[in-house]
């Protein structure tokens, strides 16, 4: 059978498609990325314009913390600093009254608590020394006179021994005493005499020490001692309370 002439193309239509479905499935991919991409952009922040060169117009810097002072304790967390006035005194701690003697004992060039000032006292070393040297034998002195005069007869003879520091001497010459007697006597007065110069060097050479000056009361204000007694009378009772 003859083929007849025909005009046109002799490639199906459906091969002629594809190429133009193709375009326009990559047409519509590259508009979705840049409607994404306008998107992110709007989305951003702009940027502060810089200013320009010479221009005076900029904001002035926001002003700064002042510094703290020197020797100033940090500040409490979660709160800020209290400044402390200048001679502000500050209470001593709530410790127990042993925390808290009444007296320390200073050396030069330790420091000083707070709460505690110095003070000056005699020496007690030699305070102590004074009166136990002069103490004893006036002691024993006071006794035998105190003794041997109740008779009557016997006071001219052993009263000079009731006289501090020169009564033994007076009585190894009112007692007419000799040998260990005369030893004994003026051992008597050179002991008392000491005494009374260890007692005099006390003063002379005072201590230096720390003393408290606040009040330690071991049970509260409510129960601290007190200097008069409390008395309370009722119908049927009465009370006293003293505290010390």
């Amino acid at each position: 059978m003859p083929i007849g002439h025909t005009e046109g193309s002799i490639v199906p239509r459906r091969r002629l498609a594809a190429p133009r479905a193709r375009r326009a499935q990559a047409a519509a991919l590259l508009a979705a990325l840049l409607g994404l991409a306008a998107t992110a952009a709007a989305q951003e922040p702009a940027a502060p314009p810089e200013p320009a060169l010479g221009s005076t117009s900029a904001s002035p810097a926001a002003p700064s913390a002042p510094p703290a002072p020197a020797g100033a304790p940090p500040a409490p967390a979660g709160g800020a600093l209290v400044p402390v006035p200048q001679g502000y005194y500050l209470p001593p701690p709530s410790l127990p009254p042993w925390a808290n003697p009444r007296t320390i004992q200073y050396e030069e060039g330790d420091p000083i608590p707070r709460g505690y000032a110095l003070r000056t006292r005699p020496d007690r070393t030699l305070l102590g020394a004074g009166l136990l040297t002069f103490g004893v034998p006036y002691a024993i002195s006071f006794t035998v006179a105190g003794i041997a005069t109740l008779a009557d007869e016997d006071f001219d003879e052993f009263g000079p021994l009731f006289i501090p520091f020169v009564g033994p001497m007076i009585g190894t010459a009112t007692m007419d005493v000799e040998g260990a007697g005369l030893f004994w006597l003026a051992m008597d007065s050179v002991l008392q005499v000491s005494g009374l110069l260890l007692y005099a060097a006390s003063f002379a050479h005072e201590e230096v020490y720390l003393e408290r000056q606040f009040s330690v009361s071991p049970r509260g204000p409510e129960h601290a001692a007190s200097r008069w007694p409390a008395i309370s009378i009722g119908p049927s009772s009465a009370e006293l309370r003293w505290r010390f």
